[in-house]
């Protein structure tokens, strides 16, 4: 997902929640990435590299359908109250 989520997580939040609500999004980011670390040898000897990369495709292609959804809200040009009422 590259830079998608730091990008929305300015956008995606009240502003006031946003302090907050950003630490807590950047926890659960970095937490996911630890996970997917700690597990990556232990899930490799089980599935093997082709199901294991399959699993890791299946995930990135769900990604690109949230990010293509109607439901993204396109934030180009527009204030963050804007932003923040087409989000409600």
């Amino acid at each position: 997902w590259g830079p998608v989520p730091w990008l929305m997580v300015g956008e995606l939040f009240p502003v006031e929640a946003r302090g907050a609500a950003s630490g807590l999004a950047t926890v659960i980011n970095w937490g996911g990435s630890t996970l997917v670390t700690q597990t990556f040898a232990v899930v490799l000897a089980a599935l093997g590299p082709a199901r294991l990369f399959a699993a890791y495709a299946v995930v990135c292609a769900l990604g690109v359908v949230w990010v293509a959804s109607p439901g993204f809200v396109e934030t180009k040009g527009k204030s963050l109250q804007e932003i923040e009422s087409d989000l409600r």
